[in-house]
């Protein structure tokens, strides 16, 4: 089988081609758009995390400062 969008040979197994990664029935390359958006999310969900994770510190710390001005 021939990849429709550069031309090497392929083996017949195989739905994407190992050069140009495009699909060799059709010739399209998938969009790297969607692991895009993903990687995106990921991201902004890491920085949610340290956000909660760094206000819960700041919220202990104040309220061990209270404690021990209490005393």
């Amino acid at each position: 089988m021939v990849c429709k969008n550069c031309g090497i040979n392929v083996k017949n197994c195989r739905k994407y081609c190992k050069k140009c990664g495009a699909n060799v029935k059709t010739g399209l390359i998938p969009s790297a758009y969607p692991m895009e958006i993903a990687v995106k999310k990921q991201k902004k969900h890491r920085i949610i995390k340290i956000a909660v994770i760094a206000t819960l510190v700041i919220v202990a710390v104040i309220s061990m400062l209270i404690w021990h001005m209490q005393r």
